[in-house]
């Protein structure tokens, strides 16, 4: 059992699942700032994370714009970001998330299947790009994170580093205004659209560690707090074998002694107290 808890300092976790009420994103982490659901979203059940994931088309309009997620005029000192996506090609730039327009930060794919953040330090613009190498394959899903602290980027791709901007003899912070939305899978709801899927959007208040990092790539199963387990890829031998979907099937099952876990029959899981990531 892992002693890391990636619940902590959440400010927005968007599971992006099809879990959440008709034109509503779910904000799990407690916070309130639910997103709107804009346009033909479709889902699908290839997902990193859970039982199904959000799809993108960059030819069409939609997106899931999420309220204002700091106070307004906030300096931020530092801040992670942490997503799923599933790219297909495009010859356009296409935009899985933006806070704040080109007012605090927005991440792109390029036509070149490399990275570029829009960030707004210092009260100017500045245009990143982390060459990727060639690693961020078409059609496979991968985890982008993206860690602030102090005008310092880092960009991770699937826990590895990859690059890293250094900022702090201008300004050691980002600043947040409330003058524009805030979308994941588009820019500004109309242009640079995702073309893709996109799973498990989480956003912190603080730099995540190299080991969060690893956590959040390494761990393929959750179980949530109604029992329902959730994975990307499962192992099975002779005796066990669970489903994309999370149903256990085995031959037996037991039950602790203490009573507080118990797993039945037709899969389901029933505990006092569950941990998820």
């Amino acid at each position: 059992m892992s002693l890391i808890n990636l619940s902590e300092h959440l400010i927005a976790h968007y599971k992006l699942d099809n879990s959440s009420p008709d034109g509503i994103e779910k904000d799990v982490s407690g916070n309130g700032h639910d997103g709107i659901k804009n346009g033909s979203l479709t889902y699908s059940s290839d997902s990193a994370r859970y039982i199904a994931s959000t799809q993108f088309n960059y030819s069409t309009i939609s997106n899931i714009q999420i309220p204002y997620l700091f106070a307004d005029n906030q300096q931020i000192n530092e801040f992670s970001l942490s997503c799923w996506i599933n790219s297909e090609k495009s010859t356009e730039y296409h935009n899985f998330i933006t806070l704040n327009g080109n007012r605090f930060i927005r991440c792109r794919i390029t036509p070149g299947r490399n990275l570029q953040m829009i960030l707004y330090i210092n009260n100017s613009t500045k245009v990143v790009s982390a060459d990727l190498g060639g690693m961020l394959s078409e059609n496979t899903w991968n985890l982008i994170n993206v860690i602030f602290r102090n005008g310092v980027f880092n960009v991770y791709l699937n826990s590895v580093f990859m690059a890293k901007s250094d900022y702090s003899a201008e300004s050691s912070y980002m600043l947040y205004t409330h003058t524009h939305n805030n979308y994941i899978g588009s820019f500004d709801g109309t242009s640079e659209n995702f073309n893709g899927s996109i799973s498990d959007v989480r956003i912190y208040s603080t730099a995540l560690s190299d080991d969060e990092i690893k956590e959040l790539y390494e761990t393929s199963a959750i179980i949530d707090d109604r029992g329902n387990l959730y994975a990307y890829d499962f192992v099975e031998d002779d005796d066990v074998k669970i489903g994309k979907n999370g149903v256990i099937n085995a031959s037996t099952f037991e039950e602790n002694g203490n009573g507080d876990c118990k797993v039945y029959a037709d899969g389901k899981i029933s505990a006092n107290k569950f941990i998820a990531y």
